[in-house]
C-alpha cells in the first residue's frame, strides 16, 4: 500500500503492521464515516477494511455477493444512502446484472429489486451533488438513485458504433473515471475507442471529459493527442 500527496506530489510505502493480509484485492472505495479505504476480492466477495493512519487490514466477516466472474463488478460508496454499492457484472455470461448494497456497521448485505442497464464494461463513480451513482462505458451511460433503488438509462447521440458523440466523448473501454466535488461534476480519463467495428480494432485516446448530470451535458476539458 501506497499513500499519495497531491501537495507534495510524492508517493509514500505504508508500512506492515502485521495481521491478516488480504490475497488479493480488486475493487476499492473510500468510506467516510470511518475514514478508512474499503477493498473487495472478487474471487470470494470478502471485504477488506484498511486503516491508513494504523496502517492495518480488517476483514469483515461475513463474505459479500459473487457471480463467477467479477472482475468487470463496480464497487463505490454512496454517502446519501450511507453503504456501499456493488454492481454485479456477468460480462458475457447470459443472467443479468444485480445491484447489492453493504452496510459497514452491522457487516450486512441486501439485494436490490432494479435491475441495472446490462453493460458490457464500464466505470463508476459518485456523484456527491446530484446525489446519483453514475456508470459509464462503451457507449451505455446510466445513473442510479440508491435511496429509491431507480436507475435510469440516460440517453446519447449516435456515433461510429455506439450511442454517443459530437457532444461527448466517443464510446470507450479501459476509461478512468471521478468525482470532481471542487466542480461537482464526473470526470472521464482516457481509454481505448473502437476505430474499426468490423476488425474490432480499439485506439488508445489520452482525452478528458467532464459530465453534468443535473444537465445532462459533456465538456472537452483536454482533447486527446492521440
Amino acid at each position: 500500500v501506497w499513500t499519495y500527496s497531491v501537495e507534495g506530489n510524492t508517493w509514500t510505502p505504508r508500512p506492515w503492521s502485521g495481521g491478516s493480509l488480504p490475497p488479493m484485492l480488486w475493487h476499492n472505495t473510500y468510506e467516510p464515516s470511518s475514514g478508512n479505504v474499503i477493498a473487495r476480492d472478487p474471487a470470494s466477495g470478502d471485504l477488506w477494511s484498511y486503516s491508513v493512519g494504523a496502517s492495518e487490514w480488517t476483514r469483515f466477516g461475513k463474505p459479500g455477493p459473487i457471480n463467477g466472474y467479477g472482475y468487470g463488478d463496480l464497487m463505490t460508496y454512496d454517502t446519501a444512502l450511507r453503504r456501499l454499492v456493488l454492481v454485479l457484472m456477468p460480462g458475457l455470461q447470459a443472467m443479468p446484472s444485480q445491484v447489492w448494497t453493504f452496510e459497514p456497521t452491522s457487516g450486512s448485505w441486501t439485494r436490490q429489486r432494479a435491475v441495472p442497464p446490462q453493460f458490457e464494461t464500464g466505470e463508476i463513480a459518485y456523484d456527491q451533488s446530484a446525489q446519483r451513482i453514475v456508470v459509464f462505458g462503451n457507449g451505455v451511460l446510466a445513473t442510479y438513485d440508491a435511496t429509491k433503488d431507480r436507475w435510469a438509462t440516460v440517453p446519447l447521440p449516435r456515433s461510429l458504433s455506439h450511442p454517443l458523440t459530437g457532444a461527448g466523448p466517443l464510446a470507450r473501454i479501459n476509461l478512468t473515471m471521478v468525482y470532481d466535488p471542487v466542480n461537482e461534476r464526473i470526470v472521464v480519463l482516457g481509454g481505448e475507442v473502437l476505430t474499426s467495428p468490423s476488425q474490432a480494432t480499439w485506439q488508445p485516446v489520452d482525452d478528458v471529459w467532464a459530465y453534468k448530470v443535473a444537465s445532462n451535458t459533456w465538456t472537452e476539458l483536454v482533447p486527446s493527442r492521440q
